[in-house]
């Protein structure tokens, strides 16, 4: 029987991502989402 790697072909892993990396993405899409809430619920949208 042959032994397999655990690797395996996989690609490496990426390095450790930072809070801030996706910051400006999720505003965005924050901001999008926020403006189709209605203004009433939007306290609990956001909980």
């Amino acid at each position: 029987m042959e032994r397999v790697s655990s690797s395996g072909g996989r690609p490496p892993k990426p390095g450790k991502l930072t809070v801030y990396e996706d910051y400006d993405l999720w505003e965005d899409r924050m901001k999008v989402y926020l403006e189709a809430v209605d203004e009433g619920a939007r306290p609990a949208a956001i909980l």
